[in-house]
């Protein structure tokens, strides 16, 4: 479970009593990985994530992926998961192409934590024509919310969220560390075959930064769309990779900072 009760004094105008609240959990996670080099079998440790319980093969598979070294589910040979660690095997024939070795400790709050350079971008993914009513995106954020009862309950999760064109929701992963939220959800989407993201929508609960967008980049995901500001960084990613970015979005209201021609009044032909 995502969270924990833990017991309070809680304080109500002068008087206080005993209470219980709901924390965000948060524990240590290593993610390691087996793979074949030059003939023979290696084991590489990521990195030890703090992580909230749960979705940890997913969590392992997303970052996999960001990283380079898993780009199918048919890569896969087995996922063990033990408490704190997960190992994902990739088959005899996999050689991964992008094997930078990266033995750190990451919080909940790291992204690009323990890299000496920026990640290699995936080719831009071809301009896509997709379009999405202005009215149906100040839709979602209620909708995310409305998904989100453990972050009703703690304030503490961060949520990535996929959305169709249609507005429908497709998958939500919630975690302590909003990148490892999306990274849960683009490895659930990876084992299930259903990478690329192209034509879709990843909402973000918090703001969007460049190292969430390298990892929606890599996804090939058309638009993304965040609660909160995106960098200067970020912005400059999108534009690049041919995503359409979008920040403060509320029920009426937002910015849009990257392909905007892609947002419109209504769907082409109504």
């Amino acid at each position: 479970m995502p969270e924990k009760q833990v017991p309070v004094a809680r304080w109500e105008g002068g008087r206080v009593h005993a209470a219980t609240d709901s924390l965000g959990a948060e524990e240590p996670v290593e993610i390691r990985v087996e793979y074949s080099f030059k003939q023979r079998r290696e084991i590489a440790t990521l990195g030890l994530t703090l992580a909230s319980p749960g979705d940890e093969a997913d969590l392992a598979c997303g970052l996999l992926h960001a990283e380079g070294w898993l780009s199918s589910p048919a890569e896969i040979e087995a996922i063990h998961v033990q408490p704190g660690a997960v190992l994902v095997s990739l088959r005899e024939c996999v050689e991964p192409a992008s094997a930078g070795s990266r033995h750190l400790v990451r919080t909940s709050a790291c992204g690009l934590c323990g890299r000496e350079e920026l990640p290699e971008l995936t080719a831009p993914a071809e301009p896509s024509a997709a379009a999405l009513p202005i009215g149906l995106l100040y839709e979602l954020p209620a909708r995310l919310a409305a998904a989100q009862p453990a972050f009703q309950r703690t304030g503490a999760l961060h949520a990535a969220a996929l959305f169709n064109l249609q507005g429908e929701l497709l998958a939500l992963r919630e975690d302590i560390g909003r990148h490892n939220a999306l990274d849960k959800l683009i490895g659930h989407r990876l084992r299930a075959g259903q990478l690329p993201l192209t034509g879709h929508l990843i909402l973000l609960s918090g703001r969007a930064g460049y190292e969430l967008l390298q990892k929606c980049a890599a996804a090939s995901t058309t638009f993304v769309a965040s609660i909160g500001a995106p960098s200067t960084m970020a912005v400059d990613l999108a534009r690049r990779q041919n995503i359409t970015l979008i920040g403060f979005l509320r029920k009426e209201r937002c910015n849009v900072y990257t392909h905007p021609q892609r947002i419109v009044q209504n769907f082409p032909g109504e």
